[in-house]
C-alpha cells in the first residue's frame, strides 16, 4: 500500500460565479492522497467593482471567499496526472455600495456543488504543476441591489474558474 502523503496548492485564476462578471481569483488547496486517491480542503477569494449601466459610476464591489472540501480520483500516466474530484462548496458574498451617499455592506451566503476536472505535471516526487477548471452549480444564489435602482447583481446558476496552480509534496 502506498503511504499517505500531503500536499499544498497556492493557485491564481479567473472566475465568474460567486459575482456575476469575470474576477480574479487567487485559491489555497490542502490535500491528503495515497495512490489515486485525494481529498481536498480549498479557498478560494475573488473580488470585483460592479456598476449599473445607469446611472453611471453607481454600483458596489463585491467579494466572494468560499471554502470547499472534494473527494478526487486521479488516474496517473507517467508524469501526468488527471484529477476528477467533487464536492461542496460554501462560501460569503459581500457587496459595499459605492458611488452613493449612505454606502452599506450587504452579504449573503452562497453554496454551490463543484466538479472539477484538471491536469497535473508532476516532475519530480515533491513538485507538480496543476490546471484545472471547477464548474460550480450554485445551489443558493445571492443577489444585491443598491436602494431605489433594483438589482445589480446575483449570482450565476452556473459558474466556472479556471485554475494555475504549483503544488509542494511531501514527504
Amino acid at each position: 500500500m502506498p503511504p499517505l502523503r500531503a500536499a499544498v496548492r497556492l493557485a491564481g485564476g479567473a472566475e465568474i460565479g460567486g459575482i456575476p462578471a469575470y474576477s480574479p481569483v487567487a485559491g489555497l488547496v490542502l490535500g491528503l492522497f495515497r495512490g489515486a486517491w485525494r481529498v481536498e480542503l480549498a479557498g478560494t477569494y475573488a473580488a470585483r467593482a460592479v456598476t449599473y449601466p445607469e446611472p453611471a459610476a453607481i454600483g458596489a464591489r463585491m467579494l466572494v471567499a468560499a471554502g470547499a472540501v472534494r473527494g478526487c480520483g486521479v488516474p496517473r500516466w507517467r508524469r501526468l496526472e488527471f484529477p476528477v474530484c467533487g464536492g461542496l462548496e460554501l462560501g460569503y458574498v459581500r457587496a459595499v455600495a459605492c458611488g452613493v451617499a449612505d454606502p452599506r455592506p450587504a452579504g449573503d451566503l452562497w453554496i454551490a456543488a463543484q466538479l472539477s476536472p484538471g491536469l497535473a505535471w508532476a516532475p519530480t516526487r515533491v513538485l507538480a504543476v496543476s490546471l484545472g477548471l471547477d464548474i460550480l452549480l450554485a445551489l443558493r444564489r445571492p443577489g444585491f441591489h443598491v436602494a431605489g435602482l433594483g438589482e445589480l447583481a446575483r449570482a450565476q446558476p452556473v459558474g466556472l474558474r479556471p485554475m494555475l496552480g504549483i503544488e509542494a509534496r511531501f514527504p
